[in-house]
């Protein structure tokens, strides 16, 4: 099969890219797609027969601002060799062929300086400030330039310590918010890299990430600590993290509302984890709130030890009751 690209109804000739498994048609009157982060996924569409048995899945048309800021259209069409080929078809499916189809016409940008052709340039990586060594509380991993451990780290006591790699600011949180936000799902790999040598010498047993509830999982279409996870070679957990109630979203809320928010929504399925390691990997740690209500489930279950595993920390300011950013 292939995926045939083509601007919209100009009648400009097509180009032809390999696919493995439906033809994938994206009509563009402009140069990228690039600000569509709620229209990728977009599940309103219509499948339509079509000649020679063929069908055919298309979504509407839609705006997007192109790379020289101008405005542009797009449409996506999905057509199958036989009316059933679309049968399987989920609106996540089509999500990532939309992705794979968008990255092969507009080459990714770095998210720190707008390089083009890669998603993190080799300068912008080194200039991320590192959650780990000097200026770093040893227990949580958040700024701290005193010994010991921080005051952040008073409520985590079901945690045995926080790993990130990067501070939450600049480069580093145009990552996470591209990723969880803008459904930018290429750049879990790359952000993975950066977690499996935090967790090296832990000798870990299991590693579990932070669960979404059923209902925003579908919404955003996956779960971006799921994402991180993969790719690390982390051991698999026997068992899983369930939301089992859906929580209101964290942003802005200060810790006492993020430890309400969070308490009592998880629960464990498997077999118990006596004496084991394991590890909660998230793409964030803020207050620690959502991955201490997890350990506290974990040790429940027998865990020995708990260690949150983050690409990255927000050091907020331990003493407020004002709004804390993500």
């Amino acid at each position: 099969m292939s995926a045939n690209v083509a601007p919209a109804a100009t009648g400009a000739p097509s180009r032809t890219y390999s696919s493995s498994s439906a033809y994938i048609n994206v009509g563009t009157n402009g140069r990228s797609c690039g600000n569509r982060s709620k229209n990728r996924s977009r599940t309103v569409a219509t499948v339509s027969p079509g000649s020679s048995g063929t069908s055919t899945f298309r979504t509407p048309a839609f705006s997007a601002i192109d790379a020289n800021n101008k405005t542009v259209t797009c449409t996506l069409s999905i057509v199958g060799e036989h009316s059933s080929a679309l049968r399987g078809y989920t609106p996540v499916v089509l999500s990532r062929a939309w992705n794979a189809t968008v990255d092969l016409l507009y080459p990714p940008r770095c998210h720190g300086c707008g390089a083009f052709h890669t998603a993190l340039c080799q300068p912008c990586a080194a200039a991320m400030p590192p959650a780990t060594g000097t200026g770093r509380c040893p227990h949580c991993s958040a700024a701290w330039d005193s010994t010991g451990n921080c005051p952040r780290c008073f409520h985590l006591q079901a945690l045995d310590g926080v790993r990130a790699a990067f501070e939450m600011e600049g480069t580093a949180r145009r990552l996470v918010h591209a990723l969880k936000y803008q459904y930018v799902r290429s750049l879990a790999p790359l952000m993975a890299a950066y977690l499996a040598p935090l967790a090296a010498d832990l000798q870990l047993d299991a590693a579990f990430p932070v669960p979404l509830h059923p209902s925003r999982q579908r919404e955003r279409g996956f779960n971006q600590a799921e994402l991180l996870l993969r790719p690390t070679g982390l051991p698999v957990a026997p068992g899983t993290l369930h939301r089992s109630r859906r929580t209101d979203r964290q942003v802005g809320m200060h810790l006492g509302e993020r430890r309400s928010n969070v308490s009592g929504a998880f629960v464990y399925a498997g077999p118990r984890l006596d004496g084991l390691t394991v590890a909660i990997v998230d793409d964030v740690v803020t207050t620690g709130a959502t991955a201490n209500e997890c350990a506290l489930i974990l040790r429940e279950q027998g865990a020995a030890r708990v260690v949150a595993v983050a690409f990255a920390r927000a050091s907020y300011r331990p003493e407020t009751t004002e709004r804390i950013e993500d």
